[in-house]
């Protein structure tokens, strides 16, 4: 009962991630994290070098990548009853809502970027994280789900 009760408190956070601007200002937190400690205060936390970031920069870009992992790890509410409710047909699509704006606000872009520079020793903290993402991101795809052609006249994936 009480591991229900918890996972059901945390399913309620979910939806607040999907309000619009949320993600943008969360970008603008990683992107302006340095900004106050640096002489530069044009400069953003991923354009300094790995050296230039002090401990703190590390701590909180490590905050804000854990914080996005552990968002997409909630899982949804999903109740295959006939006669399901409103409420629980937007908790069973929660998951795909927040992708949906995770992408339009340019977090899934953020992501892929990091996770191209992986090879690079500044990025290493944080593979694992990105895999576990990414994996949350996929998790409940097919194959077909992820090949869809780009136009659905052409064999063009």
């Amino acid at each position: 009962p009480t591991k229900t009760r918890d996972l059901d408190r945390v399913r309620t956070y979910k939806p607040a991630f999907l309000k619009p601007g949320v993600w943008s200002a969360i970008i603008r937190v990683i992107l302006h994290l340095s900004s106050t400690h640096t002489s530069n205060p044009s400069s953003d936390i991923l354009s300094n070098f790995y050296s230039r970031r002090s401990e703190n920069d590390h701590a909180r870009l490590h905050l804000i990548i854990s914080l996005i992992r552990n968002v997409l790890a909630i899982n949804d509410f999903h109740d295959s009853s006939i006669h399901a409710s409103n409420q629980s047909y937007l908790s069973a699509t929660c998951q795909e809502e927040l992708v949906a704006r995770m992408t339009q606000e340019d977090v899934i872009e953020l992501l892929l970027s990091l996770a191209a520079s992986t090879n690079e020793f500044e990025y290493r903290p944080w593979n694992t994280l990105l895999l576990e993402i990414f994996f949350y991101i996929f998790q409940y795809r097919t194959v077909p789900d992820l090949l869809v052609p780009v136009c659905p006249f052409s064999n063009v994936i």
